[in-house]
């Protein structure tokens, strides 16, 4: 089977559908008549299902809601699980996050890793098959999902009106593949204030981040202030960023000052990797010293449970295990308005534990401190052994093509569609020693990797159905 000569063929068309999809700006929004993730999500699901169908395979639109193609035939059904919705750009792009462009090799955009350029590199995949005449025992299925980024319900909805396949995996995380991945809990903690609004000092508004599984990229307060603490707030910002390394960056308007922290964008899996700007922020307002305001107890709150830690460690204990490593915890969105304060965070616990022992912790922390907590999200951790099969297989076609023998299964604390079926493992894009990019400011996938995976999905969905 010479997938590589086949693949080379389509090589024009591989990059030039993977930009026409990262050019749809498919972030989850409100639901419209048959389209219940929004109309660019929508838009992007037709844009998979009608590129399969040009290029031979049978396609299903579920209701808007997610999509199959498939080719082959048998009794037993190998899948792949991709994802057409993207999270939000967010901020610091060097080039139009929603172009497609191409710079030194690299296709730049939002969804280029994750998960828009694996997706059209598996569909090329399945045509490299059907083109090599190759003889398979089972059918193979592409299932594009809707809402991976967002709570995974449109895989559920699938399931709801179609069987789901015997195995498979989802081009959505790293090589040579995923053994385990973290349990999550995603919170919102809300409390009603009562402000005063009689100081010198005012904070009218607080907003930061994107979406809970980013680490915020920004964070913006409004201030109301008298005339003679604009100089002391001026010398506190300068403290600040002399004492601490962090620059806040101030815009005033007649009695109206403007604050913007700037973080570093990150998965909410890894936030040692970024730059947290909300919890920045809060810290910075803590200086502010607004006694006979409400808001600043909270302020003082955040700052103590949580602050510029990633882990949770200030609140629980120290969780960790030698196949996961620790808990993460990042908040990614903050919202105070009038009388109304919100934050959402995302926690990522180790494989050993249960969910319930967070979030006791959670509960005994902020209930006792008046907060209403709701839980937004939960995924139940998942691990495959080494002498599991499926995993087996996939690390044989992993090592032939890379003559990688060193790297070993890994676990991470990203959520795949791996959770969705049972007998799914996440298997690439991302090649050992590359960095990760996935939720971060230009986002890219390189063309030779485009190609490489392309090949290496290929010869993973024979060896699963053959």
């Amino acid at each position: 089977m010479d997938f590589e000569a086949i693949i080379e063929s389509y090589r024009d068309e591989i990059v030039r559908s993977t930009q026409d999809l990262i050019k749809i700006k498919s972030i989850k929004a409100g639901a419209e008549p048959g389209m219940p993730y929004g109309r660019a999500s929508y838009e992007a699901l037709q844009y998979v299902l009608n590129l399969s169908e040009r290029l031979g395979f049978q396609v299903k639109d579920i209701d808007g809601y997610a999509g199959t193609a498939e080719f082959g035939e048998g009794s037993e059904t190998i899948g792949v699980l991709v994802h057409v919705d993207v999270v939000p750009e967010g901020e610091g792009w060097t080039f139009s996050p929603f172009s497609g462009e191409i710079h030194g090799g690299k296709l730049y955009g939002r969804g280029a890793i994750d998960d828009k350029g694996p997706t059209i590199a598996v569909l090329y995949a399945l045509k490299a098959i059907q083109a090599s005449g190759v003889k398979l025992n089972k059918k193979i299925r592409v299932v594009f999902g809707t809402d991976e980024e967002s709570g995974f319900e449109g895989i559920k909805y699938y399931l709801s009106k179609e069987k789901a396949f015997d195995m498979g995996f989802t081009p959505d995380a790293q090589f040579p593949l995923i053994s385990g991945e973290k349990g999550i809990l995603l919170y919102k903690l809300s409390k009603r204030l009562k402000r005063n609004t009689a100081g010198a000092i005012q904070i009218k508004s607080i907003s930061g981040g994107s979406a809970p599984n980013m680490v915020p990229g920004f964070c913006k307060v409004v201030l109301r202030i008298e005339d003679e603490k604009k100089s002391e707030l001026e010398d506190l910002i300068n403290q600040f960023k002399q004492h601490y390394g962090f620059e806040i960056a101030a815009e005033a308007k007649e009695n109206l000052v403007t604050l913007k922290s700037s973080g570093r964008v990150a998965h909410a899996s890894t936030p040692e990797e970024g730059l947290n700007a909300i919890s920045i922020m809060m810290f910075f307002l803590e200086q502010l010293q607004i006694e006979d305001d409400e808001l600043f107890e909270h302020i003082r709150i955040y700052n103590d449970k949580i602050g510029l830690l990633d882990n949770g460690k200030s609140f629980c204990a120290n969780y960790c295990d030698e196949i996961s490593g620790k808990m993460t915890l990042n908040v990614g969105l903050i919202e105070m308005n009038e009388n109304n304060y919100n934050i959402t965070m995302d926690i990522r616990y180790p494989i050993s534990y249960q969910a319930e022992e967070i979030v006791k912790a959670l509960h005994h922390e902020f209930t006792a401190a008046g907060y209403h907590m709701e839980q937004l999200f939960a995924l139940d951790p998942i691990f495959f052994p080494e002498e599991h099969s499926l995993l087996q297989k996939l690390m044989k076609v992993y090592k032939n093509n890379t003559k990688d023998y060193e790297n070993k299964p890994i676990v991470i604390g990203g959520a795949t569609y791996a959770r969705a079926m049972k007998n799914v493992i996440a298997f690439g894009p991302v090649f050992p020693g590359e960095i990760e990019l996935a939720h971060k400011s230009d986002e890219y996938i390189t063309l030779e990797n485009l190609f490489k995976i392309t090949k290496i999905y290929a010869e993973a969905l024979v060896e699963l159905a053959k």
